[in-house]
């Protein structure tokens, strides 16, 4: 095959990312917007050398669980892949991706995976960073799209919050009348109470205000520009499903590492647990201790730390089997240092929760012959994308 071939194809599945993947002649072909079962004609946009990558011509045999996309950007932008996949079917491949990933990167070979769906499939985000470019005279706010070059302006986010896609037009207003240095970015925050601020790159990160949310019968702050899940009606399912883990121990002590405002931590973890939590950034850790006393828990200490650095320390203080610990990390996974301090000090159980399930393979990986991976639940807080977040249990094993 060469690119410009026009080839016939049967999709077989749906890839991590959300392509459709079939073959020819033994190669492997992923073709954006293809469904599994379904037949089509494809022309080669790519060839590589081990894959090649197609565009639909034609569909010849349409899956049942086709729909027509409601959102008129979708052919160009690229923020949501599988606005033409209903919801239940979404949420089932999405729950086969993670099950095959633990497998194939893993070696997890019977790991049954749960899948918790959202009750809101659209108009979930409480928070959007838009791409801001000069389109003619005006300055216009959308996502870079699929050939991630052109800015795609966008009127109204799918899947954003509704007061958020109302904000809109004022902050493409206050855009044009902006004097100096255009900024690059501009994020749209909706808190609990209803309101939607926003800032700018250029803005001094965690120099405005903090925002608040509550969980179940408890309020947190958070300062604006931090990491916090971005879809609020999700956020007491992850919430119950660490707890659910914390609770197969019941250790004395819960270390809540990459722990952000203490959110997680302080949510899940049970009153008479001590709990210790990490993150490097300084304005989060204040948040965190703010939270930890309005909600009423004493026996808790936040320290503005690197992970990777003060975890060892932690460990050594405390014995392995007093002590749960909550991995949250980025997107990249934990950083190798953390996997050699937890196989030196072996906490008797470990919650990580990941928000991409490669690096999540990976980390456990290198734990699979000191602990047992128990239980992994798909928690879908991101409808429409190609994006997974994961809740692993794991306890140490016996003869560890």
């Amino acid at each position: 095959m060469q690119c410009h071939d026009m080839v016939r194809i049967h999709i077989d599945s749906i890839a991590f990312g959300g392509e459709g993947v079939g073959r020819i002649d033994g190669a492997v072909v992923f073709v954006r917007g293809g469904l599994t079962g379904e037949d089509l004609t494809v022309k080669i946009t790519d060839a590589r050398k081990n894959f090649f990558r197609g565009e639909i011509v034609e569909i010849l045999a349409k899956s049942p669980a086709r729909v027509e996309p409601r959102c008129p950007y979708f052919d160009h932008c690229g923020g949501c892949q599988y606005l033409h996949l209903d919801y239940p079917a979404q949420a089932a491949c999405k729950t086969g991706q993670v099950k095959d990933i633990l497998r194939r990167m893993g070696g997890f070979q019977d790991i049954d995976v749960d899948a918790i769906p959202s009750p809101k499939p659209f108009h979930y985000r409480n928070k959007v960073t838009f791409n801001i470019d000069r389109v003619g005279q005006a300055f216009e706010t959308g996502f870079i799209g699929l050939n991630n070059i052109d800015l795609v302006p966008v009127a109204s986010c799918l899947i954003a919050d509704e007061d958020i896609n109302a904000r809109i037009p004022a902050i493409q207003e206050e855009l044009n009348n902006l004097e100096g240095l255009i900024p690059k970015t501009v994020t749209l925050r909706k808190t609990a109470g209803g309101a939607v601020d926003h800032f700018y790159d250029s803005d001094e990160g965690t120099a405005k205000h903090a925002i608040t949310e509550e969980i179940g019968h408890k309020r947190f702050e958070a300062p604006l520009s931090s990491f916090f899940q971005v879809n609020s009606e999700m956020i007491p399912a992850m919430v119950n499903a660490v707890a659910a883990e914390l609770s197969k121990a019941r250790s004395p002590i819960v270390i809540d590492s990459y722990c952000g405002a203490g959110i997680l931590g302080i949510a899940a973890s049970a009153p008479e647990q001590r709990l210790i939590g990490i993150d490097s950034d300084e304005n989060s850790i204040a948040c965190a201790r703010k939270n930890a006393l309005k909600n009423g828990l004493k026996q808790t200490v936040f320290f503005a730390e690197r992970t990777e650095k003060h975890l060892d320390k932690l460990l050594q203080q405390n014995p392995g089997r007093d002590i749960s610990l909550i991995l949250d990390p980025p997107r990249e996974g934990c950083d190798r240092k953390v996997m050699e301090h937890i196989l030196k000090h072996k906490p008797a159980r470990i919650v990580y929760v990941s928000c991409n399930p490669p690096t999540l393979a990976r980390d456990l990986k290198l734990l699979k012959d000191a602990y047992h991976l128990q239980t992994a639940a798909f928690i879908d807080m991101f409808p429409q994308t190609k994006h997974c977040e994961v809740v692993a249990g794991l306890t140490l094993l016996s003869h560890a």
